[in-house]
């Protein structure tokens, strides 16, 4: 289950960490960077670094992809990906690129003459997406 925000409702919040530790996840799941974290939340970009790593540890997960994961429920199902126009022919190479795999990777798992430098170009086009965080939240 899913709020308005996008925050999947049965990840249980832990009482150890505060508002700020939130907002720092909240904006990293939005697809902000540390330096726009810290200028939003008026705080040095290493205060964003180790509450970031809080956040991280205290849900055991090791990076930005694996909290978007934790943090929206899970990849995107096919038919979510059709909703958003993504074309069908494209969608096996979208997952790839979600679970954090090099284009060398999806090349070597796909058809070698498949554009997929093009199709991550034009997946972050489309969402206005400038990080893996941002292709998150659009989907």
């Amino acid at each position: 289950m899913k709020n308005s925000a996008g925050y999947n409702r049965r990840i249980k919040w832990p009482k150890n960490l505060s508002e700020m530790h939130r907002s720092v996840a909240e904006l990293v799941v939005a697809g902000n960077g540390r330096k726009e974290i810290a200028g939003t939340l008026g705080v040095s970009v290493s205060l964003v670094h180790l509450y970031k790593s809080a956040v991280c540890r205290e849900f055991g997960v090791k990076g930005d992809l694996e909290l978007c994961r934790l943090w929206y429920g899970g990849l995107p199902s096919k038919r979510i990906l059709e909703a958003k126009g993504i074309p069908e022919e494209t969608h096996d190479v979208v997952m790839m690129i979600m679970v954090q795999k090099s284009d060398e990777e999806i090349i070597a798992e796909l058809d070698p003459s498949r554009s997929v430098k093009r199709t991550r170009m034009n997946l972050y086009k489309k969402f206005d997406a400038h990080n893996l965080a941002g292709l998150w939240k659009a989907l």
